[in-house]
Formats: C-alpha cells, sequence, structure tokens
C-alpha cells in the first residue's frame, strides 16, 4: 500500500515536472529573438543639448512599437551608447554595437564622430543611419554614396548653405534691408567648417558682405566675436554647428547689437525661450510649440508614457528616425542581413509628413531632398509663427523650389 501511495506521488511530481517544462518551453517559443539596433549619440558634453533630444525620440517611439508588439511580433532591442561628441568614443561604441549582434545601427552626434563610427560599420559590414538632429555625412551624398551610409537628417552638407543664404535672403526682403553684412559663427570641427565656407561663397556671389568667425569646441566667451561684429556693421548673424546660437546670441544682445541672428541648427526652442523679434529658427518638421497636428499630441503623450528626459521639437527629428527605422526592418523581414536591409534602403520611400518630409533614397542618393521653413516668436500672440514659406532644394541644394501649400 505504501509503494503505491509513493508511486503515485512519484507520477504526480513527474507530471508536475513535465508540465513546467512545457510552460516553460511555451513561454520560450513565445520570446523571439529580437531586431538589435546600436544608437550612439552625443547625451553628455557640450553638444548634449541638440543631440540628446533627438535621440530620446528615437528611443521613445522604439519603446512604443515594442509596447504594440514590435515588428511582425519580434521585439526591437535598442542598445544606447553616449559618445560625448567624440570620434573614439563613437568609433568603440559601433564596434561594440557590432560585436553584440547589431543588424543596424545609428548616429546623433556631431561631425567629429563620423568618420570613426562609419570606419567601424564599414569593418563590421553593417548599414549605419545618421538622423535625430545630425547633419548628413558627405557619404550620404548623391551621386555616388557609400553603400552603407543613410541619413535621416533634416541638415545637408551641400545643402544648408543655400538653405541659411536662401532664408536670410528672405527675411532681408520682409525686412526691406537691401545691403547685408552676414556674420557666420562657427565651431571648428570639419562638416560645420565645411558649411560656414560653401555659406561664405554663395553669400559673396550675392554681393553680401560676410565676416567668418571659428571657435574652438568647448568655447564660452564670445565677446570679442560679437565686437568684431558690430564694428564691422554685420546686420545678420547665423551660426554653422552645436550649441553656437546660444553663446553668440547673448554676446551680442549685450552689446546692444541691433541686427538679426538665424538659427540654422540651433535648438528651436531656444525662440520660446528668448521671446525676442530679432530672433529666427530654420526648422524641418512643424514645430511641437505649435502643437497643431495629432501628431504632436502622439508625441508628447508617448513621451511623457516613457519618461523621455526631455521634450522639445527636437524630439521629432528622433521620432522621424524612429518611423524610418520601423519601416526598414518591416520591410526587410526576418532574420535580417546586411543584403536585405540594402535591398530594401536602395529602393526606399517614408513619407512622414505633415510632421515631417517625404524620405526617399536610390541607389545614387542616400540623403533625398530636404524641405524647411523660418520661424520667430510674435509678441503679440505669445507663439511661435512661420515667416516665410516652405521651400525644398535637393540633397545638394542647387534645386530650390517653393512647397504650396503642404510640405
Amino acid at each position: 500500500m505504501e509503494k503505491k501511495r509513493q508511486f503515485a506521488m512519484l507520477g504526480l511530481f513527474l507530471s508536475m515536472v513535465l508540465i513546467d517544462l512545457a510552460s516553460s518551453n511555451a513561454i520560450a517559443a513565445e520570446v523571439k529573438e529580437p531586431y538589435k539596433i546600436g544608437m550612439s549619440a552625443a547625451r553628455t558634453g557640450p553638444a548634449a543639448v541638440s543631440y540628446t533630444p533627438g535621440s530620446e525620440g528615437i528611443r521613445v517611439y522604439i519603446e512604443k512599437i515594442n509596447e504594440a508588439g514590435g515588428i511582425n511580433g519580434r521585439p526591437i532591442k535598442l542598445m544606447i551608447e553616449d559618445d560625448g561628441g567624440v570620434g573614439t568614443k563613437a568609433g568603440s561604441n559601433i564596434k561594440k554595437f557590432a560585436e553584440a549582434g547589431a543588424h543596424l545601427v545609428t548616429v546623433a552626434s556631431v561631425s567629429a564622430t563620423y568618420g570613426p563610427a562609419i570606419a567601424e560599420a564599414r569593418r563590421a559590414n553593417i548599414p549605419i543611419l545618421f538622423g535625430a538632429g545630425s547633419v548628413s555625412p558627405k557619404e550620404s551624398l548623391p551621386p555616388n554614396p557609400d553603400p552603407l551610409v543613410f541619413a535621416t537628417s533634416d541638415k545637408g552638407m551641400l545643402a544648408d548653405p543655400h538653405r541659411g543664404v536662401e532664408t536670410i535672403s528672405q527675411i532681408a526682403s520682409k525686412l526691406g534691408i537691401k545691403q547685408v553684412i552676414i556674420g557666420i559663427v562657427v565651431m571648428d570641427i570639419p562638416v560645420a567648417m565645411g558649411i560656414a565656407q560653401r555659406m561664405k561663397i554663395l553669400a559673396e556671389k550675392k554681393g553680401w558682405g560676410v565676416i567668418m568667425s571659428p571657435i574652438p569646441p568647448g568655447a564660452v566667451d564670445l565677446t570679442a566675436v560679437a565686437a568684431k561684429w558690430i564694428e564691422r556693421g554685420v546686420n545678420f548673424g547665423i551660426e554653422s554647428g552645436p550649441t553656437v546660437a546660444r553663446l553668440m546670441y547673448p554676446a551680442l544682445m549685450k552689446r546692444g547689437w541691433k541686427g538679426n541672428f538665424v538659427i540654422l541648427y540651433e535648438a528651436f526652442n531656444y525662440l520660446t525661450d528668448i521671446k525676442a523679434d530679432n530672433l529666427y529658427a530654420i526648422c524641418s518638421v512643424t514645430p511641437l510649440e505649435m502643437m497643431n497636428l495629432p501628431e504632436h499630441k502622439e508625441i508628447v503623450e508617448a513621451s511623457k508614457k516613457y519618461k523621455a528626459s526631455i521634450v522639445l521639437t527636437e524630439n521629432l527629428w528622433g521620432w522621424d528616425t524612429g518611423k524610418v527605422l520601423e519601416k526598414i526592418l518591416r520591410q526587410a523581414g526576418w532574420p535580417p542581413t546586411t543584403k536585405k536591409f540594402l535591398e530594401v534602403m536602395n529602393d526606399f520611400e517614408c513619407d512622414n509628413r505633415p510632421l515631417a518630409r517625404l524620405h526617399k533614397w536610390t541607389p545614387n542618393d542616400h540623403l533625398g531632398s530636404l524641405v524647411w521653413r523660418a520661424y520667430k516668436w510674435d509678441k503679440k500672440i505669445r507663439q511661435v509663427v512661420p515667416v516665410t514659406d516652405w521651400r525644398r532644394s535637393s540633397a545638394t541644394g542647387e534645386i530650390i523650389e517653393k512647397v504650396v501649400p503642404k510640405l
């Protein structure tokens, strides 16, 4: 009798073990292997104010996708590493991602990080995407882009000089200013310097006076630069490089400058911080400060839900990049390979209007056309308002057209 009871207990125990194993196997089967994306971003250091919002936009968007079931039931594993805007750190980050099995990597940082990041992506043979506030690298531009380098950037190395000069021309015309003397304050880093030098050439072709003022990364006091501008009669200022506008504009205003300053790259929310009549910002997305689209509400709510460290218009750059990443993954399917990604990305469209732009890549152009509009703070209605029409340009900036009535 006792033996029967023991056998019965043993049978019950084995049944429970088998049930437990079956449950464990079922759970394991449900947890699918994730898509792996690595992101190197300048989340600390002098450039963090420009790139943290965009990197948070990507993170929040991917959190939202994962909660909704991921990509065909597979989660996205986003690996984030801070590079502080330092090239060697960015290179190490990309290498780390590759060793962790990343299928694709993205960068939201300054141009000083591009060379090392691209070199490591090439070594690992994985696509690298520049977005979330980054300037598009020359390797993404037509007619012969690097096979692995793509960009969702709203900023184009060759197009931005055209964008800056065209915007100043429109504002000067509205204000009745016939003789423009432009001051260009530029951070002494590769892409920013290239953009500033090209802007100088375009401005001189218009017959404008030009003062170009390079400053080193980490500069704090621009009093001497401001004094030089005022002495030379500069009536329009523009920046090239992260954090520069937040240094130059106050230095000018402390000395009683009466000109107009255009923000080419710097944080759009600076308009709402300063609320000045002579401060303008160029933007390639419909600003969050206007809150006139359903997408704005969705982004704000998602940012709160997933605890974004900051919520500004610049988050939209990352959200825009996140939507592109999602579409690439869905079209590439599983298992993801570099071959599949490149097949998708070389014949790719992602329409993020009216929030952002239509992204279109071809084998000969890994950036596509750019759009922009200039805004300022209106003291009467206490709101950001547009001061120019939407413009669209080619990736290289030579072709510029008015966009009516929508993006």
